[in-house]
């Protein structure tokens, strides 16, 4: 890979594999291949599972202005 690409672009792409924990010759390949070495991935936003014990920001907010 070093004599395909520059250094530079090698350290920046393992760093963000790394960060994302994907370590795979071909991961690190294609952020170099598709220039993305500066850009961060965003990470895929995860809901929470519905459980009854579960209490979201509306319950907490009442329990604040219960105890003003």
């Amino acid at each position: 890979m070093a004599r395909q690409y520059e250094l530079d672009a090698i350290e920046k792409a393992c760093r963000t594999a790394i960060e994302y924990k994907k370590f795979s010759y071909k991961f690190i390949q294609n952020i170099i291949e598709n220039r993305m070495e500066d850009e961060r991935i965003p990470e895929k936003k995860r809901e929470l599972p519905k459980h009854n014990n579960l209490r979201g920001r509306d319950y907490y907010n009442n329990q604040q202005q219960t105890l003003n």
